[in-house]
């Protein structure tokens, strides 16, 4: 396309009727369920959307971009012209995808130019031209906005886009249902208006994400082997595994009174005797573990696994695998602590006890609020880490979203979690997280530094669920945990099947 468009159809590019039509159409359809870059108007240089602490791929945006050549125009210059006037660039490598997401960015150079935003003007704002012989299309932006590292709020409302100059506009269009996806358009062209004022030449490219839905691997352990965990206990790798399906009310007593020993030491403020059937949430057979949040208090529940008292010693990498349930409709109004690791001995690594290295560290996990203002993650609640390392000088740790669409979880459902952790070598940044939300990896890193000497190892799981910091709830709402295993290697979603695979398959 580009200069072959007749005047007729440059004139379509400006028609405020064409647009209109266009848009009370795309109004009539669905709109894009989840896929693998979940983009809103929230999004900033590190999240797709800052809403769900949904993360780009990897870990710089503009480095990875200009990796993507195989999905990238030809780099064109705008000139320096200081004149409002029309900008198009041809795309010849458009993938027929229903969810069209475009970014454009300069490669070199220090030039950058503004382009009228959908949200200044729906006749003037960016227009997708696809042409499939002789019947063309022409689609109205639903999302714009641009990014850059310097720009750490929301630009998704802003009435211009800016590229150029580490900025990156990014550009969705949604392709309403009669534009075919089995064939490549013969032309596309993507049409801008340039706002009257430009600072330098600025190159320019464009770039297209991969927005299709994809079935990520899913990562099976030993635990496939074992039918809803039923006996996965006597597993080599296993260090402890717990459904809690067997407690009582007793034993527990017994427990609070020093006449048993379990497994869990539990806080006696917490009321941990709260194991009834809970209808249909227990995961397995009858009961699971609650944590009830109530504006009242921070703490909603509290257990620790020591490894030194049920092994005789504590190791230096280990694995928790446990399953989640928020319950439906919750509103989560703030951040909080959920299960992890640590090494605190009761010296540091908690409650603004900072970790020098040499006195405690933790890696709990941690919850944010719920999301509330973006499409088909609303209500759903994020999960990452809460870190006191050495590297960190924040006298209260801080906290790590893990960043993918599996790691923000949809209340109502049961959620396979699992934490992998090793120590690094005292001195050295080698200290390894990484996490899996129903089998699926979320996040890897493998340059932490807890410790600085040897002498502070895996001290404890700590089943910790806690709201803030120091806030509490608005509202009050319900967690529970179940199907708890501890082990020397990864353990995976339970098994689903009766007859267990074979070692072979």
């Amino acid at each position: 396309m580009g200069q072959n468009l007749t005047n007729s159809e440059i004139r379509i590019r400006f028609s405020t009727l064409a647009r209109i039509l266009t848009f009370l159409l795309l109004l009539c359809i669905n709109q894009p369920q989840a896929s693998v870059l979940s983009f809103d108007e929230s999004a900033t240089y590190r999240f797709t959307s800052e809403s769900a602490l949904n993360s780009w791929p990897g870990q710089d945006l503009h480095t990875w971009l200009q990796q993507q050549a195989s999905n990238s125009t030809e780099t064109m210059t705008v000139r320096d012209q200081d004149r409002a006037r029309p900008l198009f660039i041809e795309l010849k490598n458009l993938k027929p995808q229903r969810l069209i997401l475009l970014a454009l960015f300069s490669p070199s150079g220090t030039g950058e130019f503004k382009i009228v935003s959908k949200n200044k003007s729906f006749a003037q704002g960016p227009l997708l031209q696809l042409r499939f012989g002789d019947k063309q299309f022409f689609v109205p932006a639903d999302l714009d906005t641009f990014v850059a590292p310097s720009i750490r709020r929301p630009t998704g409302t802003m009435d211009h886009i800016i590229v150029g100059n580490e900025k990156i506009g990014i550009i969705r269009f949604v392709l309403p249902p009669e534009v075919p996806l089995e064939q490549k358009a013969d032309a596309a062209q993507l049409n801008l208006q340039l706002t009257q004022r430009q600072h330098g030449d600025t190159s320019v490219v464009a770039v297209q994400f991969d927005t299709q839905d994809q079935n990520e691997p899913i990562e099976n352990g030993f635990a496939r082997r074992f039918y809803q965990d039923q006996g996965i206990g006597s597993h080599p790798a296993v260090f402890y595994a717990d459904q809690f399906d067997k407690l009582e009310i007793l034993p527990l007593i017994q427990h609070k009174l020093g006449m048993l020993t379990t497994p869990w030491s539990y806080q006696d403020e917490v009321d941990y005797v709260q194991l009834d059937a809970v209808e249909n949430k227990a995961l397995s057979q009858q009961r699971a573990i609650l944590a009830r949040f109530t504006p009242n208090k921070n703490l909603a529940h509290n257990a620790e696994y020591k490894f030194a008292s049920h092994l005789g010693s504590e190791p230096e990498e280990a694995y928790l695998r446990y399953y989640l349930y928020i319950e439906d409709n919750a509103f989560v109004s703030g951040g909080g602590k959920l299960p992890g690791f640590s090494g605190t001995y009761n010296r540091a690594g908690w409650g603004g006890r900072r970790n020098d290295g040499f006195n405690g560290w933790s890696a709990r996990g941690t919850f944010f609020a719920s999301v509330v203002d973006t499409n088909h993650l609303a209500n759903h609640v994020p999960i990452g880490s809460y870190l006191y390392d050495v590297s960190d000088n924040r006298k209260y740790g801080y906290t790590i979203p893990w960043g993918h669409q599996a790691s923000t979880l949809q209340p109502g459902k049961w959620h396979c979690i699992e934490q992998f952790i090793k120590l690094n070598t005292p001195g050295v940044s080698d200290g390894q997280l990484i996490a899996w939300v129903n089998g699926i990896r979320v996040y890897q890193n493998t340059s932490l530094n807890f410790r600085s000497t040897e002498a502070l190892k895996i001290e404890k799981v700590w089943m910790n669920f806690y709201f803030g910091g120091t806030s509490r709830p608005s509202t009050r709402f319900d967690m529970y945990y179940d199907n708890v295993v501890i082990a020397s290697q990864y353990i995976g979603p339970m098994g689903k099947l009766k007859t267990p695979p074979s070692e072979f398959d």
